[in-house]
This record gives structure tokens, C-alpha cells and sequence, in this order.
């Protein structure tokens, strides 16, 4: 890094960020910096030299104290950002010998668990634009917990919980890119957990643990255990997980009736958790911004697969929406109805409803297969005689080409 202007995507580790910082500095003195934080007409801290120096030598500035240096070295504010990244990276680039860690923000989302898009003609990217849930951003909700567990340095065992395919794995993964970016991410094997429990004893910094369909990583005499979460909390790692909301009933209700008690580990492990439940019917909020990102032109979200709520539906179509949901949504609750493992089995059938696939606006009912129409979750885009129609869920309100996250 030579040069006046030093780039803070290239600082990876603690002495490159040392070395940044002093261009940055480009020869102030100690006496010049901290008179350049007092010419701020608010009160944003000072730079006393004893805090210079400390940073300049160790390279681990607080974030506050690194915006009091930029801001004295005269970095434009909207650089801070990628600042402030360059601080994460250094401070978690301490030298590990776990195979396979990532960055978070080099995570590909479909490897992390996230359904694929369906093909459109025009459509470009992985997937379809994030549409941004309310409790994105609610109090207590999942930005807000992963982003004062990280700040704070105490860890947090985050559980997103709500049924299957209703696109919480994507809005996890959208949480932590925003939040965490240049943490680690590590993506255990359910199968090979000693693993897990080993990095647990001596975990590396800036972790986030990723166990996306947690039921996957429970039971069993090999099970994921409370005593492994509460060493890598202890460590201030995030842990991300994912449940269906009838697992998250199963394990957390107590027998009252003298019946056996085949859930105590799970309990125990989910009372470390903060338990997110992400609705799965959608807010008028939501549905505006699912329908700007149609209008903003992604074409998974608008185009031949029409993307339209229900309150846009025909009349006949909303009709027969509202005779056919409680039904739906009573049977989607059925745990032997519904997969028990991480994927369905192809030969699994289950009935869909086809928005607009009549000639007067109605939708039809059709028992398809998993593999006709659930891989993506997205839409039937063969057999519908007029087209590519979008397909409603039994457990979501309104046509899931244009909510699916």
C-alpha cells in the first residue's frame, strides 16, 4: 500500500492496518491530530497521545477511537464504513488452523442453505432482490440481537423459527452480510459434531457459527449439546440457527402426563437461544416493498410469473384463496405431512395453488411433486396452460414468486 490514499479493501490483518493508518496519518503530530478533533462543532471525542500512540503500535483501535482518528486525518465520512470493515478483518485475522472458514461476506448464500431462484429470461444475480421483513429491524429483532452480540462481545445464540420454506434461512443470511461481514463463518457437518466440539475449545475470533435447520444438528448421543453453545458464547461467537416452528414446539414443551421426556438436551440448549418467531403471513409494510423491488425490475419478482398479492387477485381467485386457507393451513401444520430431514424425498406430493390458472382469474388446486415445483420454492413454470403462474403456499397469504426471500 504506497501512495497518500491507502485502500482500506486491501487491510487484512493487524500490521497491514497499522501501516494504513500511519499513510493516513501523513506525518501529523500527535499535537496536530487531537487540535483537529477539537475543531468539530460537537463534542466527538478527543485525541490524546497516549491513545495515538496505542493505536499506531498495537493496531487495535476501538471503533470509536478509529472514526475520532479518520475524522482528524480528514476521511470523508461516507469511507468510514470501509474502514471500520478493514478494523474487523485485522482483528480476526489472527493466524487458525480451522479448515474452512470463510468470510461471512464471501459466504455464497446458496451453499449456506438458501432455496435457488427460478430462471427468468432477463433475471441477473444468484437472487432476486431482498425484500426487507419488519423485524429486520424491530426491537429485539434478529439485526438488533446479532448486532449487540457482536458489539458487546458476549456471543448470543440466535434461532430464527418459523415453518419450512418460508425463507428464513435468507433472512438470516441477510442479518449477518449486513452486520458481521468481515467475520469468520464456520458451517459444521451434522454428521461430524467432535468436530465442533473441538473449535468450541479454542475457537478463533469473530465467529459466527452457522446451523441453519438446527433439527438437524439435535438428538441423539452425538447431538449438539448446551455445554459446546455456552463455551463458544463464552468465546463471544454469534451462533445462527433456523427451526421449523413444530420442532421448536416439540422441544420445548415439558410431559405433564408421565410420558417419557425424549427432549431434555434440546430444552436445555434452546434456553441459551434469544427464539426470533418470524410470522408467516405478511405485513401491508412488506407487501410495498416486495412490490417496489417488482416495479424496481427484477424479473423473478414481476414478469411472467406474475407477481400480485392477494388484495390484487380476481375475485374469484381471492374467493377461492379464502375457502381453500384454513384447510391449507391446518394440513401444512401436520407433522406427518410434513418432511422429516433437511430435503423432501421427490416422490412426496402435496397440493399448491396456481394463481390465475383459469381463464377467469380463479386459481386451480394441483397435486404436484416436490421436484415439479418445491425445489425453489418458487413457481409451476410448465404445466399451466396459460403460462407461468405464480403458486400460493398453504402457509403464507399471498403468491410466493412475489414474497419468497
Amino acid at each position: 500500500m504506497s501512495g497518500q490514499v491507502p485502500d482500506p479493501g486491501q487491510v487484512h490483518t493487524i500490521p497491514e492496518l497499522i501501516a494504513a493508518l500511519q499513510v493516513l496519518r501523513a506525518g501529523r503530530s500527535y499535537e496536530q491530530l487531537n487540535a483537529a478533533t477539537r475543531q468539530s462543532p460537537r463534542d466527538e471525542g478527543t485525541l490524546p497521545k497516549s491513545t495515538v500512540s496505542d493505536l499506531l503500535r498495537e493496531g487495535r483501535p476501538s471503533v470509536e477511537t478509529l472514526e475520532v482518528f479518520l475524522r482528524a486525518c480528514q476521511v470523508p465520512r461516507g469511507q468510514w464504513q470501509a474502514w471500520q470493515q478493514a478494523r474487523e478483518r485485522a482483528l480476526s485475522s489472527t493466524d487458525t488452523d480451522v479448515p474452512g472458514l470463510v468470510r461471512v461476506a464471501a459466504a455464497r448464500p446458496r451453499h449456506l442453505g438458501v432455496h435457488a431462484a427460478i430462471e427468468v429470461p432477463g433475471a441477473t444475480g444468484e437472487l432476486p432482490a431482498y425484500v426487507e421483513r419488519d423485524t429486520d429491524t424491530a426491537p429485539g429483532g434478529v439485526r438488533q440481537v446479532i448486532g449487540a452480540a457482536a458489539e458487546s462481545g458476549q456471543g448470543a445464540l440466535v434461532v430464527l423459527v418459523c415453518d419450512s420454506s418460508s425463507g428464513k434461512t435468507r433472512y438470516a443470511v441477510e442479518a449477518i452480510r449486513a452486520l458481521v461481514p468481515t467475520w469468520w463463518l464456520l458451517h459444521p457437518d451434522p454428521d461430524d459434531l467432535g468436530r465442533l466440539r473441538g473449535i468450541a475449545a479454542d475457537p478463533p475470533g469473530r465467529l459466527v457459527v452457522w446451523l441453519d435447520e438446527l433439527q438437524r444438528y439435535l438428538g441423539g448421543p452425538e447431538g449438539l449439546r448446551a455445554g459446546t453453545v455456552r463455551a463458544l458464547l463464552e468465546a463471544g461467537a454469534v451462533l445462527v440457527a433456523t427451526l421449523w416452528s413444530e420442532r421448536h414446539r416439540a422441544y420445548t414443551a415439558v410431559p405433564h402426563d408421565g410420558s417419557p421426556d425424549s427432549h431434555t438436551a434440546e430444552r436445555e440448549l434452546l434456553r441459551l437461544a434469544k427464539v426470533i418467531i418470524i410470522g408467516e403471513d405478511f405485513s401491508p409494510a412488506e407487501r410495498r416493498r416486495a412490490e417496489q423491488a417488482a416495479r424496481a425490475g427484477d424479473a423473478r419478482r414481476s414478469g411472467r410469473s406474475p407477481a400480485v398479492p392477494l388484495t390484487h387477485l380476481p375475485p374469484a381467485a381471492t374467493s377461492s384463496v379464502s375457502a381453500c386457507s384454513a384447510r391449507w393451513r391446518s394440513s401444512s401444520r401436520d407433522p406427518a405431512a410434513r418432511r422429516s430431514g433437511p430435503r423432501r424425498t421427490p416422490a412426496h406430493a402435496r397440493s399448491v395453488l396456481v394463481i390465475g390458472d383459469r381463464p377467469n382469474g380463479s386459481p386451480s388446486v394441483r397435486t404436484v411433486t416436490d421436484d415439479q415445483v418445491w425445489p425453489d420454492n418458487q413457481a409451476i413454470t410448465s404445466s399451466c396452460p396459460l403460462g407461468p403462474r405464480p403458486v400460493m403456499d398453504s402457509r403464507v397469504g399471498m403468491s410466493r414468486t412475489t414474497m419468497r426471500r
